[in-house]
């Protein structure tokens, strides 16, 4: 009983172990958060629906809408700017919201591509109480009972696609799994997708430990810690605290979603990031063996797992971002692979240049 104790007064820490699905925790940047900008929509973007809109889209703004999100968690689609050349599904990372692709959207849209970034299924819920002493509702995502909710809203995300254009599907975290479900599930929907940092699992041994402490105390609150309040107050979106039973539905959905991978036929990018302490890059790797066309790179070491984020971790420089943004619209527009130099350790570097 004394092992076992003390065990359980460790789980207060494992979120923490498990690190932070897209942040990553340090008191030596954590006072510069609050100096952000307070982000703003993407110009031009809608969150609300329109007659126009396609049927899925409009029911999935229903859905979210059914309970106060945030603003920063507002789905939101950006029309391409001058001819519509294609259409572009972007998924949002756990604890994260569709602000993640605020800054990508309108490069994209620029390019002529139409952008729609959903709600993930319970996330991007308002929070209660007040400013240092907020408590997540974050009760509604999926739990390992049922993480499924994941799969079904991928399928039901491919239905908006159009018949004419490019279509293409892409995902952060999380949400890189959530992009693999629909290509696995709706392969007539998509021309190819783009994975990033996809959590097809966690890192070990965090990955063995989950399944049993989430087994036994799946109710076990746990945070990201008070790092992640500051980011708050800085404009990031999202949730600070959950449940380890969230934490299993994201694992249970990238395993499965590995095993299944090899039913997809179109061209994918997987991009990762060395030493990423949240995704397991072994699983990634994996992920490129199955797929039968498919590139993959990992951005050098300091690049956050977030990617695209400039409000997770906001005292970082992002000295990979500009090269992302690139070679993402790139990819999109025209299928063209990213550029990646050398392989350390057997991990192909994404290029910087």
């Amino acid at each position: 009983m004394f092992q076992v104790s003390l065990k359980f007064r460790g789980l207060k820490n494992l979120g923490k172990g498990l690190l932070s699905f897209g942040l990553v925790w340090g008191s030596t940047f954590a006072a510069q958060a609050t100096s952000v900008p307070k982000p703003l929509l993407p110009e031009g973007a809608r969150v609300q629906p329109d007659i126009s809109d396609p049927p899925a889209w409009i029911a999935h703004l229903a859905e979210a809408d059914y309970q106060p999100i945030q603003k920063a968690c507002q789905p939101f689609f950006l029309p391409a700017q001058g001819v519509r050349r294609g259409t572009l599904l972007l998924f949002h990372g756990f604890s994260a919201c569709p602000q993640q692709f605020w800054g990508l959207a309108p490069q994209l849209a620029a390019q002529g591509f139409a952008v729609y970034a959903p709600l993930l299924s319970g996330h991007g819920r308002q929070a209660q109480g007040q400013p240092g002493a907020w408590q997540d509702t974050s009760t509604e995502l999926p739990g390992e009972k049922d993480w499924q909710r994941y799969q079904r809203q991928a399928l039901q995300l491919a239905e908006l696609m159009p018949s004419e254009g490019l279509r293409v599907v892409g995902g952060l975290s999380v949400g890189a799994a959530v992009a693999a479900s629909a290509l696995i599930q709706a392969p007539q929907s998509f021309d190819r997708g783009i994975l990033l940092t996809t959590l097809f699992d966690v890192n070990r041994p965090q990955s063995q430990i989950l399944p049993l402490f989430s087994s036994l105390v799946p109710d076990f609150n746990t945070d990201w810690g008070p790092s992640c309040e500051l980011e708050r107050e800085g404009g990031r979106g999202g949730y600070c605290q959950f449940r380890l039973r969230h934490l299993r539905a994201v694992q249970r959905l990238g395993q499965e979603t590995l095993a299944q991978l090899n039913q997809i036929q179109v061209p994918v990018q997987i991009v990762g990031v060395e030493d990423d302490g949240t995704a397991s890059n072994f699983a990634q790797l994996e992920a490129h063996r199955r797929l039968s066309q498919s590139q993959i790179c990992f951005f050098q070491k300091g690049a956050n797992h977030s990617l695209f984020s400039r409000y997770d971790s906001p005292h970082e420089d992002k000295f990979w971002l500009t090269a992302l943004e690139r070679m993402t619209v790139a990819f999109v527009q025209t299928g063209q692979y990213f550029h990646a130099e050398g392989q350390p350790e057997g991990e192909p570097r994404c290029s910087l240049e």
